[in-house]
């Protein structure tokens, strides 16, 4: 997940885990400055990130993974789920 830090260091401020969640936390004001376009491809790309990432550490597991961005007070702005 490191790599979408690198790629929007002003946007996303961190990570956390929580079984097959991650939650990404980023600056509001940085991400309302986003292109839509641009937003949806982080968010998407987000998601392809945690699911290679799971995958890569839990061969041959299935499970429903889930990506939730959160503002700086930890409220849910945008969430996506899919099985592996």
């Amino acid at each position: 997940m490191t790599p979408l830090k690198t790629k929007y260091p002003e946007v996303v401020m961190g990570f956390d885990f929580h079984g097959p969640v991650a939650d990404v936390s980023v600056d509001s004001n940085a991400e309302l400055d986003m292109d839509d376009s641009v937003e949806d491809a982080m968010r998407n790309q987000a998601f392809t990130m945690w699911r290679a990432a799971w995958q890569k550490t839990h061969p041959g597991e299935h499970a429903t993974l889930t990506v939730r961005i959160l503002d700086f007070r930890g409220l849910v702005t945008w969430k996506k789920s899919g099985k592996v």
